[in-house]
């Protein structure tokens, strides 16, 4: 029963849909100040990368798993990763640019969410490739 259920919310991209509410709320919200708190620089981008290295792995796994064939369906899913993070990750820069005084959007965010994605393609394919 489980696994039809895993294989059903994979179906209809629910993983995928989960991953891209928290990235929302995760990126609308206001963050208390953190002067106490350790500082390491650049670590926005390091979550931003990680955050789109999950959602496009959700994208991807998920589209694979509603194909029957692996040939063009891994490019397929490659694209539509790329297409949804790209997509996604500037919509979100704008609404935190455009929508909020508490948040700032920064076009190098949108670079990282990007390299996020591509990273998560490189990986799946490679892995892939090993276990031909």
């Amino acid at each position: 029963m489980s696994s039809n259920l895993i294989k059903t919310f994979m179906k209809f991209h629910v993983f995928s849909i989960l991953c891209g509410i928290g990235i929302f709320i995760l990126c609308t919200i206001r963050i208390p100040p953190q002067d106490e708190i350790p500082q390491f620089p650049n670590f926005d981008k390091f979550v931003h990368f990680m955050m789109y290295f999950a959602l496009s792995t959700a994208v991807i796994l998920e589209t694979l798993n509603a194909k029957s064939g692996l040939g063009k369906a891994l490019l397929r899913a490659f694209i539509a990763a790329i297409i949804v993070s790209a997509i996604f990750g500037g919509l979100i820069e704008f609404i935190q640019s455009g929508f909020t005084n508490y948040r700032s959007g920064d076009i190098m965010d949108w670079v990282f969410d990007l390299a996020g994605s591509v990273s998560s393609c490189l990986l799946i394919g490679l892995i892939r490739l090993a276990f031909r």
